[in-house]
């Protein structure tokens, strides 16, 4: 009994390093205004806020422009070398091409030496219905607050220093890839020494490092001596298959080395009009300032020229220590622990020869144990899912299903994985041993590892040294043939075996639910990592198991149903965490008739006045596509014709060489509004297509949308077979939803939908030429 309750103890200690993992990396200060001028200070820093994200910015608008004026002024203000870099940038998202006239800002600090540049990158552009506080107006402010630091600071850098102020990022990363490919800025790309970029898609958390170059030794080096270093190799993996991207996939593209750095948790509040600064954490944007002034330093002093290296493993370790190592160290470990399970293994067998046991039939037993408990919790975590999709239905409207109350669901879900675990390893308790559980389970884990080590070599670490330390810690009561529970020295060893998973698998259960997939499908199978943090807990937990039976499952259950009632209690929309709601006015020019539509089947309170009561969905107008949107189906609702200015597309030069026409036409928006589409008839789609002198991908699908014209036009250059004839819609499309046909006034509680279909008023007109 006494053994028993020092591994109850054990275990509540193993359970306190899980939880201070994830604390110790959470921003909790912030740098007051009178604090030294040379320091960040986020309290002085929130003052740039209403200059860069007080309303919706999107390209082209008139806020925008404001936005780019107010930032050009700041940095004239402390002598910085401002200048606009005025671009076409195209690029492919998913089933369009997307362009943009792009204006991005740089503004060089000069420093001490001639050559390569440390570029400081954050976007400044906006969807059309967000202000956009964390995306990227805290990366913008912090930016600001650094150029001030350094300019108080009096010190000269030896490497110039540009504050790159992207333009167009929302619209497909657009202001980079216009910096990257168009020739007149090869001379910037070659000024490049190294990208640090700064995103975010949340208004709270930690400011994590998700992805660096190749050779990312120096890098990493330098990134280590910032006041809160967080990332893991693991992390910038799954970085590369989870939703969204950033600047810097266009700078490592390009092959710029650099370092990606983004704030994930809280994406309730992405793309929204509730990402505003007003609710936009502090101490969240001292951390993200902190690091970035230090890293301007940092680099700003070295040579760019030595910063390629191999590359290398990395992650936290107990709040902000970082172990790092180079990867290429991770396959001789791998087979350290291939060497270590195969001495586990004949420690297995010969001690439960000695018991009289059945080797073969315990140890598969195990490998089935642990296999049941990842297959049901698997169902149960995905069925769950869908069942809060299907009974809160409005939650679809936000990105991955997150709405506000998402952390109380992805409890439940860490829950469900908890009470199968205790439950299935609680069943049939003297059928198998411990040892022949463990056995199971470590040949599990050795499996999976072997299997990613093909895939991510860089990012194993995450099951090795828990693995190893498991393992180790086995083998010890495994060679003194023990059949009773084990004594202190063996529990103690139990306790350090499974510190490498209590280290390291919290946060990356962390960094899952907060930022990286949502309530989507997906999120079902990252709870993986709570069920191998409690099949290295195993041992602690059946210890404690035995003094109080069914301990962890009750627990789970309750906290199951605790978590489900709070968040059904708090499913209610307010003013503070207002419902997503889609709808937009459209205007067909040729037909005479205008039309309500939702890209969302459901209906609410407010756009069901205009959709009507009784919509159904019908399947979606291809014209009204963009990345991104969901394929649910669209409602629509006649709507009152408004008699606004027309798009147009007008021929500037049609000639004929070869076999083939040339066709060079311009469209323009008859209003200024900030973006077109163009849909051309599949029958008819041009050869050898460029827009505004920029080619357009060979793989061009149907339609184009372009951003950032304002009253000039969109020049068009292609080629047709002789005797073809081209078909094409165009589309302008304005943020806000026309006055004269708004009959009620979008409530508090109710907010446009992400992208950009939602609160706009788009025409429509066909031309044949």
């Amino acid at each position: 009994m006494i053994i028993q309750s020092r591994s109850v103890f054990l275990l509540v200690l193993a359970m306190l390093v899980c939880f201070l993992s994830v604390f110790l990396v959470s921003p909790r200060s912030i740098v007051a205004e009178n604090s030294s001028l040379q320091d960040f200070s986020a309290a002085r820093a929130a003052r740039y806020f209403p200059r860069v994200a007080t309303r919706p910015h999107m390209v082209g608008t008139a806020e925008h422009a404001r936005v780019r004026d107010s930032i050009i002024a700041f940095c004239n203000g402390f002598q910085l070398e401002t200048r606009v870099d005025t671009g076409v940038g195209i690029r492919r998202i998913g089933g369009i091409v997307s362009g943009a006239r792009s204006l991005n800002i740089l503004a060089r600090l000069k420093g001490s030496q001639q050559g390569k540049a440390v570029y400081v990158v954050a976007h400044y552009d906006t969807q059309p219905n967000t202000p956009g506080a964390g995306d990227d107006g805290a990366a913008v402010v912090a930016m600001m607050e650094c150029i001030r630091a350094l300019k108080a600071d009096g010190k000269t850098l030896r490497n110039d220093v540009v504050f790159l102020f992207t333009d167009a990022e929302e619209l497909g990363l657009l202001g980079a890839t216009a910096l990257t490919t168009n020739a007149a800025t090869d001379s910037v790309k070659q000024n490049m020494g190294i990208v640090l970029n700064f995103d975010g898609t949340a208004v709270r958390g930690a400011n994590m490092l998700i992805g660096s170059s190749a050779g990312n030794r120096e890098l990493i080096g330098h990134y280590l001596q910032v006041p809160h270093p967080l990332g893991t190799s693991l992390s910038a993996a799954i970085k590369r298959i989870a939703p969204g991207d950033v600047d810097f996939t266009v700078f490592n593209n390009a092959g710029i080395p650099g370092l990606s750095m983004v704030t994930a948790e809280g994406r309730s509040h992405y793309h929204s009009l509730v990402d505003r600064y007003e609710w936009y954490d502090l101490r969240t944007l001292q951390q993200t300032g902190d690091n970035m002034l230090s890293l301007v330093r940092s680099f700003g002093n070295d040579d760019p020229a030595k910063l390629q290296g191999p590359q290398i493993t990395y992650f936290n370790l107990f709040g902000k220590n970082m172990v790092v190592y180079p990867a290429s160290w991770n396959g001789p470990i791998l087979l350290v622990a291939n060497l270590l399970f195969i001495f586990s293994l004949f420690a297995f067998v010969r001690r439960e020869r000695a018991g009289e046991r059945n080797v073969w039939l315990e140890w598969t037993g195990g490998i089935l144990r642990y296999l049941v408990v990842l297959l049901i919790a698997g169902v149960l975590s995905f069925s769950l899912i869908l069942a809060i999709r299907y009974a809160y239905p409005q939650n679809s409207n936000f990105y991955g299903a997150e709405a506000y109350n998402a952390w109380l669901y992805y409890i439940a879900l860490f829950s469900v994985g908890a009470a199968v675990f205790g439950l299935v390893y609680a069943s049939g308790r003297g059928k198998l041993t411990l040892p022949s559980l463990m056995m199971g389970f470590h040949t599990v884990v050795l499996a999976l590892v072997n299997v990613l080590y093909f895939y991510v070599p860089e990012a194993i670490y995450f099951l090795l040294f828990p693995l190893i330390f498991s393992m180790l810690a086995q083998i010890i009561p495994w060679t003194r043939y023990s059949d009773g529970q084990p004594g202190w020295v063996e529990a103690v060893f139990q306790f350090f075996g499974a510190m490498p998973a209590c280290l390291l698998l919290p946060i990356l259960l962390y960094f899952s639910y907060a930022g990286t997939f949502g309530l989507s499908t997906m999120t079902a199978y990252t709870g993986i990592y709570g069920l191998l943090l409690l099949g290295f807990m195993l041992p602690l937990w059946r210890a404690a198991d035995n003094l109080l039976p069914g301990w962890l499952a009750s627990i789970a259950l309750m906290s199951i149903f605790t978590c489900l009632v709070m968040a059904h209690i708090s499913s209610r929309f307010t003013g503070r965490h207002p419902l997503r709601s889609s709808l937009y006015y459209r205007f067909d020019a040729d037909e005479k008739k205008a039309v309500w539509i939702s890209d969302f089947p459901l209906t609410n309170r407010w756009n069901k006045i205009y959709l009507g009561p009784l919509a159904t969905p019908k399947s979606n107008d291809p014209t009204t596509y963009y990345p991104g949107q969901p394929a649910e189906g669209q409602l629509t609702n006649p709507a009152l014709p408004i008699d606004y200015p027309l798009p147009e597309v007008v021929v500037l030069k049609d000639s004929v060489i070869g076999s083939r026409r040339h066709l060079q036409l311009a469209a323009f928006s008859g209003r200024a509004a900030p973006s077109l589409r163009l849909i051309f008839d599949p029958k008819s789609i041009p050869e050898d297509l460029r827009l505004n002198g920029r080619p357009v991908p060979a793989d061009l699908s149907r339609m184009i949308f372009f951003a950032g014209l304002g009253t000039d036009s969109l020049k068009i250059e292609c080629r047709l077979p002789y005797g073809k004839t081209l078909q094409i819609q165009v589309i302008d499309c304005s943020v806000g939803l026309p006055p004269e046909a708004e009959t009620v006034i979008r409530p508090d509680d109710i907010i446009p939908a992400a992208g950009y279909n939602d609160n706009t008023t788009q025409i429509i007109r066909r031309y044949q030429f």
